[in-house]
C-alpha cells in the first residue's frame, strides 16, 4: 500500500468516508428521447466547493448499478449524479426481450453524452436558482465514470470522437473471426448508422463538454467507434480499466492497445487479471440478461473495494475542487500498483500501468491469440 504520512488521508474502500449525504431525484428532457431520463444526486453535507461526479451505467443496466459507488464517493465528500439513460436502461432491453420493444437506436450514440451536457446545464441552472441547495456543485469542472457503453458514453463526452472513417472500413465486410474474439463490434458498427442520417452526423461533432476535467472508463468500448484518431483527442485525465476475462469487451482489443492513444499526459491503466464484464456491477452484475455465473466471475461485491478506492483516489486527484484541500499531493500517492494490489481479492490481481510500450502490447497480443487457439 502507498506510504503515508501525517497529512495524509487514511483511504480504506472497507469503510465509508466521514460525511453523510442525502439523495435529490429528478428527470431531465433530451429532445432526442421519447421518455425523461431520471437522475439521481448524493450532495454530501459540509462547507466550500464540492466535486462532481457523473456515473454513466452500461447497456441493460441502470441507475441503481453503481448506487454503492455514488455512496461511498459522497461520504468522501463527491456530489455523485447517477443517469439512468432509457434507451439503453434494464426496462427497454428486457422489453425488447420480450418481444414489445427494438434494439438501441443509432441517436443513443449522441443522445447518451448529451444526457452528461443536459445534467450539468439542468445543475447549473439550479444552482443560480437556488444557490443555498445547489451553488456549491463544482458543475464546470466535473469528473465522469462510465461502464462499458457507458465507458464509451464518458469517452464521448470527455472529448474522444466518433470515427466515421474507421467504422467505414472495420464495418463493411464480415470479420467472423474477430467478432467472435470482440462480441463488442456487434454494437461498435451500428454507430455507422449516425452518419447515414444527416441531423445525427451534425450533432456526432458536437458531444464533447469542456466541463469535464476527468474521466474514468471501465470495460470501455473504444477500438472501432473511435479509434486513435478519435480517442486522441481526449487531453484530461484519464483511467480505463480492464479485465482479463471480459468476453463482451475484451481487454487487448478495448482497452490495453486504445490505452496508448489519448493525447492527455496522465493516463492510467488497471489491468484486472481474472475480472470480467460483470466484476464490478452491483446487484449481482446481471441487469437484464441470465447472465451464466461463469461469465460473472468471482463474486462482485468482494472486488467492490478496489473499485471505490482507484475512483476515489482518481477523483481526488484530479478535480478542481480537490486541489482546496490539497488533493493531488494528498491523493496521488495511491494510484499505484501497491495500492491497487492491495484492494484485489483473491484470486483476482491487479496491475496499474502509467506506460505502456508497444513492445509489450505486441507481447500481450500474442499471448492472448495464443490463449484462444489453444483454451
Amino acid at each position: 500500500m502507498a506510504a503515508q504520512d501525517s497529512a495524509q488521508p487514511h483511504l480504506s474502500p472497507e469503510q465509508p468516508g466521514e460525511l453523510e449525504w442525502q439523495v435529490e431525484r429528478f428527470q431531465l428532457v433530451n429532445p432526442w428521447r421519447d421518455t425523461p431520463v431520471s437522475v439521481e444526486v448524493y450532495p454530501p453535507e459540509g462547507k466550500g466547493r464540492i466535486p462532481l461526479v457523473v456515473i454513466s451505467h452500461g447497456i441493460a443496466s441502470d441507475r441503481n448499478t453503481f448506487a454503492y459507488l455514488a455512496h461511498y464517493l459522497a461520504s468522501w465528500g463527491f456530489a455523485v449524479a447517477v443517469l439512468e439513460h432509457p434507451g439503453t436502461d434494464v426496462e427497454r432491453v428486457r422489453s425488447f426481450l420480450s418481444g414489445f420493444g427494438s434494439l438501441p437506436r443509432p441517436y443513443e450514440w449522441v443522445a447518451r453524452p448529451q444526457d452528461i451536457s443536459l445534467l450539468l446545464d439542468e445543475l447549473e441552472l439550479r444552482a443560480q436558482q437556488d444557490p443555498s441547495r445547489w451553488g456549491r456543485l463544482d458543475v464546470k469542472s466535473a469528473g465522469l465514470l462510465g461502464q462499458s457503453l457507458g465507458g464509451y458514453t464518458v469517452l464521448a463526452a470527455a472529448g474522444a470522437a466518433l470515427n466515421p472513417a474507421r467504422l467505414q472500413e472495420n464495418c463493411q465486410t464480415s470479420h467472423s473471426l474477430e467478432l467472435i474474439l470482440n462480441v463488442s463490434l456487434l454494437l461498435q458498427c451500428r454507430a455507422i448508422e449516425v452518419f447515414q442520417a444527416s441531423n445525427l452526423a451534425a450533432q456526432a461533432g458536437q458531444l464533447a463538454d469542456a466541463r469535464i476535467q476527468a474521466v474514468f472508463a471501465l470495460n470501455p468500448l473504444t477500438s472501432t467507434v473511435f479509434g486513435p484518431e478519435g480517442l486522441g483527442q481526449v487531453g484530461i485525465p484519464v483511467m480505463i480499466m480492464s479485465g482479463s476475462e471480459d468476453y463482451f469487451t475484451p481487454a487487448l482489443a478495448e482497452q490495453i492497445e486504445p490505452f496508448t492513444w489519448p493525447g492527455s499526459q496522465q493516463r492510467y491503466l488497471a489491468i484486472v487479471e481474472g475480472s470480467t464484464h460483470f466484476t464490478f456491477l452491483g446487484g449481482g452484475g446481471q441487469g437484464a440478461f441470465p447472465v451464466p455465473q461463469e461469465l460473472i466471475g468471482p463474486d462482485p461485491q468482494s472486488a467492490r473495494p478496489l473499485l471505490k478506492g482507484l475512483a476515489t483516489a482518481f477523483f481526488k486527484t484530479y478535480l478542481a475542487a480537490g486541489f482546496d484541500s490539497g488533493g493531488f499531493s494528498k491523493y496521488s500517492t495511491y494510484l499505484n500498483s501497491a495500492y491497487a494490489e492491495s484492494l484485489t481479492p483473491a484470486p483476482l490481481r491487479t496491475t496499474l500501468i502509467r506506460d505502456l510500450r508497444p513492445e509489450r502490447i505486441q507481447l500481450a497480443s500474442f499471448a492472448t491469440a495464443v490463449r484462444s487457439t489453444f483454451p
